[in-house]
């Protein structure tokens, strides 16, 4: 994904877009790319657009286990020449020691958390940041398509997103469906959602 596909809106199709974001058909969200920096290995791996709510997900994933024990911490860090947000947890004095005796000391998230380019930390300087910890990268804006009709269904999303050029995701949270858009949708899809939803 290139950063002029993801952010800029083509001249022609300007104010179509405001008209639907006036209208709530389409809104404007900051999504990045989610890695995850690996205790054992110190690799990060890319694996997705971060676009669900990041603590409900990771809970849910065996891989970070560690994470049911500890509320997460999070911190503003220097990271490839640009900032990026990264979650984790560390031990803390109130939680059972042989909860987290078998997960590892992250070596690099540590490193992040300890520059003294870091912002908006949550996390303590002195401790280590334990276990898998989450980097998210990149932050853009990218179109969400959340039709507010309610007898729109999934199907329908489904459907009409499958229709699209745009290369975009069918995604759900709070119960309702909605569209998220890779890059900034195309002129032909914009008057598509125009002629659909307007």
């Amino acid at each position: 994904m290139t950063k002029i596909n993801r952010m800029n809106r083509s001249a022609s199709s300007r104010a179509t877009l405001r008209e639907l974001e006036r209208k709530n058909i389409l809104c404007r969200e900051r999504i990045g790319v989610r890695h995850v920096i690996r205790a054992n290995t110190g690799l990060i791996e890319a694996i997705g657009l971060n676009v669900d709510a990041l603590h409900g997900s990771v809970r849910d994933d065996p891989t970070f286990e560690h994470f049911k024990f500890v509320w997460p911490r999070e911190a503003w860090v220097e990271f490839n020449g640009g900032r990026a947000r990264l979650t984790g947890v560390q031990a803390h004095s109130w939680i059972d020691p042989s909860r987290l005796r078998d997960v590892p000391v992250n070596r690099g998230a540590t490193e992040l958390v300890r520059k003294s380019s870091t912002k908006g930390n949550t996390f303590d300087a002195d401790a280590d940041v334990l276990g898998d910890a989450i980097l998210v990268t990149d932050h853009r804006e990218h179109c969400v398509l959340q039709p507010s009709c309610r007898n729109c269904t999934p199907d329908d999303l489904s459907f009409f997103g499958s229709m699209l050029s745009t290369p975009n995701s069918l995604l759900e949270r709070w119960g309702r469906s909605y569209i998220l858009f890779h890059e900034e949708p195309r002129e032909h899809d914009i008057i598509a959602i125009k002629l659909r939803w307007s």
